[in-house]
């Protein structure tokens, strides 16, 4: 049942990385000297009549220890931690293996421990008690850490996908990743060949343009820096509500495991160096993955007032046929996200607040905005719309 849940290829693998990346991070959080650096390799399944037909991917990660490793392949099992995680479903590793094939086997070690152990996860052999056999394999250098995790009995469809598409494979990777791989020392390999970080190509901190004439001029950089603090508030270990702090319980689900946490926008908006017809629009990230990418909602506005009237798009207007060169790159990371990590919940206040701060109450056109009893926009996409 798990494996029929709708989870493209690359995202499979993702969320597997996503629990490589988080421990990274702790790692670099707590300071640790770490030999052998922060690597992980995905291994791609070779060709159909080939022996090696499996998907691997391992990292030099800390390794776990037997309590720690069955909670982790629990179906059902979920962090504690679901708002400083890449991994923010419990269920993400059960669905990501199921979903590419039939048989999983998980080993992990410890640097000291005297081997790998492991669980060995066959979906043709579980009975009803759902047991899952353990595995152990020596460790010829005591030094080693990590885990691997080995897919095979792989689902034809995703694994041909898999085998045709390394290097989009590595262009999707390296751009889902990219704040991370720039601004972490993590390393990614598929197929032995490292995944460079997509970066976007936008003009630098210097560039700006003088708007109006006279006593009005203005000048208006072409690159934005954003970060925008709100009132921290108290996180819902259990549902992942957040509420007004000092209160004794969560509102939503009554549970006790309340944390005050930030609440905080950060990033930057700019102006790409060329106008593309769809790689233009604002990347969202939610603990350095991105979540949306060349989203273009920021564009569109319907005037709240009437809730029937039509959403106008308000950019690009003048060279539509041409595309746009307004981008930017925003994190979010208390506003909660699918479990997909393809989308945030919009529904959300915080997402709502964010969209608000970034682009502003009213219309980006000047007239529009008058017509309507709107103040001019002077939003940070407010600006750039006005001067570029």
């Amino acid at each position: 049942m798990l494996g029929e849940i709708d989870f493209d290829p690359w995202q499979c693998v993702a969320e597997l990385i996503d629990n490589s990346f988080d421990d990274f991070t702790e790692i670099v959080r707590e300071d640790q000297p770490w030999a052998g650096g922060f690597k992980v390799r995905v291994g791609l399944p070779g060709p159909v009549k080939s022996s090696d037909t499996r998907l691997e991917i391992a990292d030099t990660g800390r390794g776990m220890s037997r309590d720690i490793l069955e909670m982790a392949v629990r179906a059902g099992w979920s962090s504690n931690d679901r708002y400083d995680k890449l991994g923010l479903f419990g269920m993400g590793f059960n669905v990501a293996t199921a979903r590419l094939g039939r048989r999983t086997r998980i080993l992990t070690t410890r640097p000291g421990d005297p081997e790998w152990i492991g669980v060995e996860i066959d979906l043709d052999e579980i009975d009803d008690d759902f047991e899952a056999t353990d595995i152990t394999e020596p460790k010829n250098d005591p030094h080693d850490h990590g885990t691997r995790i080995e897919i095979s009995k792989l689902d034809g469809d995703r694994a041909d996908w898999l085998r045709r598409n390394a290097n989009n494979l590595r262009k999707t990777l390296g751009s889902v990743y990219a704040w991370l791989l720039e601004n972490r020392p993590f390393e990614l390999y598929v197929q032995g060949v490292r995944v460079k970080p997509r970066r976007h190509c936008r003009w630098g901190e210097d560039r700006s343009i003088t708007y109006g004439a006279g006593t009005k001029a203005e000048t208006i950089p072409a690159y934005i820096e954003i970060d925008e603090r709100c009132a921290d508030a108290d996180a819902c270990a259990d549902c992942g509500n957040w509420q007004e702090p000092d209160r004794s319980t969560c509102q939503r689900c009554g549970g006790g495991r309340l944390t005050r946490r930030e609440r905080r926008l950060h990033g930057w908006l700019g102006v790409q160096r060329h106008l593309d017809k769809r790689e233009f629009g604002i990347d969202f990230l939610r603990n350095g993955r991105k979540i949306l990418q060349w989203d273009k909602r920021v564009f569109d506005w319907q005037n709240p007032n009437d809730p029937l009237s039509l959403v106008d798009t308000e950019y690009p207007i003048e060279l539509a046929n041409q595309g746009g060169r307004l981008i930017g790159e925003i994190h979010l990371d208390h506003v909660p996200v699918v479990y997909q990590k393809n989308a945030f919940d919009y529904g959300d206040r915080g997402w709502r607040a964010a969209i608000e701060y970034i682009r502003g109450a009213g219309p980006l056109q000047p007239e529009e905005a008058k017509r309507l009893g709107y103040p001019e926009n002077e939003s940070p996409l407010g600006l750039l719309y006005k001067g570029f």
